[in-house]
């Protein structure tokens, strides 16, 4: 497989990074055989992923400090008052619907980032909490070209049974939904009861 240059900052992005263009001109440097290729092959792209991952990214600086100036915490203090920041992000930009408000409400209490008896919100701990929780991923790449056969087939054997699982979870759920359907025209009186 080849992946073309121009397309690797935006795979990049895709994957949740962040990356500057001096960063994509060191990986290239760093994993390209000569200035010639336009193209890189999937293990070179494997490892700039390694390398990007270990760089680490500046996002969390920028979603702390648009969290600063949502919340009017013009000193920066890392707390904010609540029902101000839920004023600014249900009225402007892509506003977020009072379901997704509610759950967030529930994560910052369990997190103990939300003060309920004075309504402030911790936002840089809040932050901290969310990037701790979303590290579902092993720390070191896993490296394909290093694994032996047996291990190979056993994480293709692993993927399979977790595709066939969901594949019957689907099935399941659609047959459920049919049932359903098919009980609720009975009792309309649209369909002859069996």
């Amino acid at each position: 497989m080849l992946v073309r240059l121009e397309a690797i900052p935006l795979m990049l992005r895709k994957l949740g990074f962040n990356p500057k263009g001096s960063e994509i001109r060191q990986l290239f440097t760093m994993f390209l055989e000569d200035d010639l290729v336009d193209t890189v092959e999937y293990h070179e792209w494997l490892f700039m992923i390694e390398a990007k991952m270990n760089w680490g990214d500046d996002f969390e600086l920028a979603v702390t400090k648009a969290f600063a100036a949502l919340g009017h915490d013009d000193n920066e203090t890392g707390f904010s008052e609540f029902e101000l920041l839920r004023q600014e992000l249900t009225d402007w930009g892509e506003p977020m619907t009072e379901i997704e408000f509610v759950d967030w409400i529930r994560v910052a209490i369990k997190d103990k980032t939300l003060n309920i008896e004075d309504g402030s919100f911790n936002y840089v701990k809040f932050i901290e909490n969310m990037n701790n929780k979303d590290v579902r991923y092993i720390k070191e790449p896993i490296n394909f070209f290093k694994l032996d056969q047996k291990t190979l087939a056993e994480l293709a054997m692993k993927k399979a049974q977790e595709e066939r699982e969901e594949q019957e979870r689907k099935d399941a759920e659609r047959k459920a939904r049919e049932e359903a359907k098919r009980l609720k025209m009975i009792a309309d009186g649209l369909l002859p009861p069996d």
